[in-house]
């Protein structure tokens, strides 16, 4: 079975959806592989090569409750391209649509308005929808690679993603379709947030900019911010 990867951060290195990718293909192996992405202005694959999968992994982190644009554009010229006669050829016989979505906040269910875009998006190209993975706490992906680099790792904050990634890496081998999951960081949102502040103050001190620093309040939010320059 041959498997389009698309990488939908804008992000040309580090991002959390290619780490998720990354573990997602070990996951696959030996399927056939197309790899595509944002980052590099989906360069090097042919649209019509992906749309001649038997499969399309979509992984892309939360922006304004939506797509980014350049996934959305390039999700559109696929579209465009599905509904040429000239394409008919790849007409679905149980083509699935699989989604993992990041955002930086702790809760996953914010993600959920962009896996239901997905969902049209799969009904566009008259594909079937396979499923759609919610995932919190994208922004530490980056910072603890190694909590999710051993695939088997039962323990952790992202004990949760791992569950789910075999979950959804089993229904992509089986070509099936599964429930869309939301899964949080295995830590409570409040330490999340207080590791978030740290980043950002450990942030503002190599760059000369901590003493702009507001504190956080229960009227302002749980987040630190950057006082008005």
């Amino acid at each position: 079975m041959s498997i389009a990867l698309i990488n939908g951060s804008p992000k040309r290195h580090g991002s959390a959806s290619a780490l998720v990718l990354a573990r997602l293909q070990a996951l696959l192996e030996p399927e056939q592989f197309l790899s595509v992405s944002a980052g590099d202005n989906f360069q090097g694959v042919n649209p019509e090569d992906i749309l001649g999968c038997q499969a399309l992994v979509i992984a892309f982190p939360l922006y304004v409750d939506g797509v980014p644009a350049q996934l959305a554009s390039f999700l559109a010229t696929l579209s465009q391209i599905k509904s040429q006669p000239a394409i008919s050829s790849f007409a679905p016989s149980r083509k699935l649509v699989y989604a993992v979505v990041n955002n930086g906040f702790h809760d996953a269910t914010l993600n959920r308005l962009a896996i239901k875009s997905l969902t049209l998006f799969a009904k566009d190209l008259r594909w079937s929808w396979g499923q759609g993975l919610g995932v919190g706490g994208g922004a530490m992906w980056s910072t603890l690679p190694g909590v999710i680099r051993n695939i088997g790792q039962s323990w952790g904050p992202f004990a949760p993603l791992v569950k789910a990634l075999g979950e959804i890496a089993s229904h992509i081998k089986a070509r099936r379709s599964g429930v869309d999951r939301y899964v949080d960081p295995a830590l409570p949102s409040w330490l999340y947030a207080f590791l978030a502040n740290l980043k950002w103050r450990f942030s503002a001190l190599r760059h000369g900019c901590h003493g702009r620093l507001k504190s956080p309040s229960p009227k302002a939010g749980s987040m630190v911010t950057l006082e008005d320059a």
